[in-house]
């Protein structure tokens, strides 16, 4: 479920600079990626890709268990 006050928020953090510097062109895993935590950060980290540059984006590698709540 998102909202206007989510996405603005997704937003300001992916043009934090100082918080991607350490993940442009990495992998990360994340766990539980259909829970709450889990969720955000897939979409923080994906609505930072949208920005950035080739070749910067950071990948991701998404656990979950459970089928029907997985999105991506």
């Amino acid at each position: 479920m998102k909202n206007d006050t989510y996405e603005r928020e997704l937003l300001y953090w992916s043009e934090q600079e100082p918080v991607w510097r350490d993940l442009e062109g990495k992998t990360v895993m994340i766990s539980g990626a259909s829970g709450m935590v889990g969720r955000c950060l897939t979409d923080l980290i994906m609505t930072h890709n949208r920005f950035t540059g080739h070749g910067k984006e950071t990948s991701i590698i998404a656990l979950s268990r459970n089928r029907e709540h997985r999105r991506r």
